[in-house]
């Protein structure tokens, strides 16, 4: 059975790479890219952070029953869905005066963030519309806590940081909380730093020089001897020579092996790198399945029962993998 192993304690040690130079939230999007939301947002608290963000209503509202702040980073324009947010204390995002209306009119206090569209186009004021934002402070039952934007590349950080600061130049003398625009790829630069990065990607360990903090394994089921000539899985190329085929229960169902997708030259490349059976390097024979995928293990030591490492990026493994824990101490 395919299984991500979690390493929690290898997910906070990432996080400290970035807290040591900067107060960081931790993004648990997308169950916390893939770890598990629930079991990261534990994790950290222990560690001593205590703001946390997501992206969807459906997100904050699972999370809300846990300790600690929970900032949701969309916007929410439906009355009642944003009355069960506030009720839950999620901390909502604030992008025009309407919204911020609908949400005073709730009648019940409503912590928030001012959202600030400095250039990604997807969330948040204009930054021509300063005057407006200035009114969402008078509005008795919306507390603001915070003011945010997002870039949309590394290459953009400069352009929409100015942006971003000629808006925080605009609202001198408001109150306005935590200002924080830097996620994982831009959250070393001390100009981008400002009061708090945003880090998500970053403690996941799939970036250069981190731990891994997941592993996703599977098992060879079966094993089979064929001779040269005979064919593999989905595809109609015929093997070049006798070879010994392992069968992993592992496939594109789980989220394994997505890169098929990309093209064949991505796929020739990736089929060689996305296996390990101890210090081997098996080859995916043909294409992979939705369940099971075949492997060259020819002169490999392999048996059934012997477990295979995976490559992925945890993000992608379905919710349907079971998710496995340690260093939750």
């Amino acid at each position: 059975m395919a299984v991500l192993h979690v390493d929690l304690a290898a997910a906070a040690e990432n996080l400290r790479g970035y807290s040591q130079s900067c107060p960081v939230i931790p993004v648990l999007k997308d169950n916390a890219y893939g770890l598990g939301a629930a079991e990261v947002m534990r994790k950290l608290r222990r560690e001593g952070y205590t703001l946390f963000a997501c992206s969807r209503p459906e997100e904050a509202l699972t999370l809300s029953d846990q300790e600690g702040d929970l900032l949701l980073l969309c916007c929410v324009h439906d009355p009642d869905l944003s009355l069960r947010l506030a009720q839950a204390g999620v901390i909502q995002s604030v992008e025009s005066l309407e919204q911020a209306n609908m949400l005073d009119r709730l009648g019940l206090p409503v912590r928030i963030h001012l959202a600030v569209d400095t250039g990604f186009g997807r969330f948040g004021f204009s930054p021509q519309e300063t005057d407006h934002i200035r009114q969402v402070f008078s509005l008795k039952n919306l507390s603001v806590e915070g003011i945010f934007s997002h870039f949309r590349s590394t290459a953009s950080a400069p352009e929409q940081l100015a942006v971003f600061r000629s808006v925080l130049d605009k609202l001198e003398g408001c109150p306005l909380g935590i200002r924080h625009i830097a996620a994982t790829l831009n959250a070393r630069n001390p100009d981008c730093q400002l009061d708090a990065v945003r880090i998500g990607t970053g403690y996941t360990g799939v970036l250069s020089g981190q731990k891994r903090a997941a592993v996703l394994t599977a098992t060879v089921v079966t094993m089979r001897s064929l001779p040269k000539g005979s064919r593999v899985g989905y595809t109609g190329a015929k093997l070049k020579r006798d070879t010994t085929v392992a069968i992993v229960d592992v496939g594109t169902g789980d989220g394994a092996f997505v890169y098929r997708s990309c093209g064949p030259r991505t796929w020739l490349a990736m089929r060689r790198l996305s296996v390990e059976l101890g210090e081997y390097r098996p080859r995916v024979l043909g294409l992979p399945g939705l369940t099971h995928t075949a492997i060259d293990v020819t002169g490999i030591p392999c048996k059934i029962g012997d477990r295979v490492v995976i490559s992925q990026t945890p993000v992608l493994i379905s919710p349907s993998v079971p998710r496995e824990y340690t260093g939750e101490e």
